[in-house]
């Protein structure tokens, strides 16, 4: 079996190696990214749009806005309204031509730097259906998250199915809070970088964004590794015990040949000692083994002979001691019986081979036969 076990742990390791190339390769083809910078190549066409809180008696602005790689813009919040803020947008299409994007299963990832250290906001703007129809009008939600833009390259990564509609927009149009994980990422209008009220007010900042892409995550690869990987382990479990069962037929076979071998009692052919005390030892055990109150004392009183002869006996013919031999000609018969007899039970079998106990018994018989006596009499017919 030690083969078997060798073999087997190559196999392992050879199937976790393949599952992990596997994994890998699913992974690559798992996230899947679309550029959108620069302008020109972008997969998407967008144009800027820039917004501030002039209605609302702001002085905030944006300037300088330049859609190349990296992208940049500086802007500056003023404190002079109540809820001061500047948004700079990437609408899809065009003025004339707005368009709405698919973006489901998707994200967004982007590297951004701040001349001052500030807290901005991204917001993806989809269609409100609903809203729209009751306004007469196109009318966009926003889902939005808080990310920290510092004066060095940070990358930042979004799901657009994990971004929140804020509460102040819920608020306005009287939609239930319950709605805040609710917008259609299949009709996303555009992606918008926000500043309010943080850190960096009445002053002009500088913020670039470079390697601004969609990343999208495409599930079916992740099933398809799931399922290939469980067949294939499926496939391994099942070969792995259809080969120990046939390795541990072969084994019980040859310990059953083993046993025959060096076993010599009234069901298989005693051989003649030309020693009588050897003999006399050997066909006393070879009858009275099934005795449950058998022991050294009973045989050394039976044949006559002490119990150190008796010991240099069983080492000297077949180099055992007497309970290593009384153990296996019980189980060498129980064996027999196991085979011959189906409807027999073991705990009879047991008791008829000499065990008083057969937790004891179904010890020893593995231990002779590398199986339960159980699983032995399953096997059987193979045997």
């Amino acid at each position: 079996m030690f083969a078997f076990y060798k073999k087997v742990t190559l196999y392992f390791a050879g199937m976790s190696l393949l599952t992990l190339m596997l994994g890998f390769l699913c992974l690559s083809l798992f996230t899947s990214s679309k550029a959108l910078l620069p302008l020109e190549e972008s997969i998407i066409p967008w144009q800027v749009e820039t917004i501030n809180d002039e209605p609302s008696g702001g002085a905030s602005a944006i300037r300088e806005v330049k859609p190349s790689e990296p992208f940049s813009y500086q802007y500056f919040v003023s404190d002079q309204t109540r809820y001061p803020h500047v948004r700079l947008a990437l609408n899809f299409g065009s003025t004339m031509e707005p368009q709405l994007v698919d973006l489901r299963n998707m994200g967004i990832s982007f590297e951004v730097k701040c001349e001052f250290s500030d807290v901005l906001t991204f917001e993806l703007y989809t269609l409100d259906k609903k809203i729209s129809e009751a306004q007469g009008s196109d009318l966009y939600r926003p889902a939005a998250d808080h990310f920290l833009c510092e004066q060095q390259w940070t990358t930042k990564t979004f799901n657009f199915e994990e971004l929140l509609v804020p509460l102040w927009w819920l608020d306005i149009w009287k939609v239930d809070s319950t709605e805040k994980t609710m917008f259609d990422t299949s009709k996303a209008r555009s992606l918008v970088f926000v500043s309010s009220r943080h850190k960096s007010m009445n002053q002009w900042t500088k913020v670039e964004i470079r390697k601004l892409e969609f990343i999208k995550q495409n599930r079916v690869f992740i099933y398809l590794f799931c399922a290939i990987s469980l067949f294939m382990w499926l496939a391994f479990i099942r070969w792995v015990l259809v080969q120990y069962v046939e390795r541990l037929k072969e084994d019980i076979r040859a310990r059953i040949d083993s046993g025959k071998a060096l076993i010599a009692y009234q069901k298989l052919s005693v051989e003649p000692h030309k020693d009588k005390e050897r003999s006399t030892v050997l066909q006393f055990l070879a009858k009275e083994f099934s005795n449950p109150d058998i022991n050294m004392e009973m045989l050394s009183k039976s044949v006559g002979i002490n119990r150190t002869k008796i010991n240099e006996i069983l080492k000297d013919e077949l180099g055992v001691t007497f309970s290593s031999y009384l153990n296996k000609l019980r189980t060498t018969e129980a064996a027999r019986l196991l085979r011959e007899e189906p409807d027999a039970i073991v705990s009879e079998i047991a008791f008829s081979v000499g065990y008083k106990n057969v937790t004891h018994f179904n010890k020893v018989f593995k231990s002779e036969y590398g199986c339960s006596p159980r699983t032995f009499k399953e096997h059987r017919e193979s045997l």
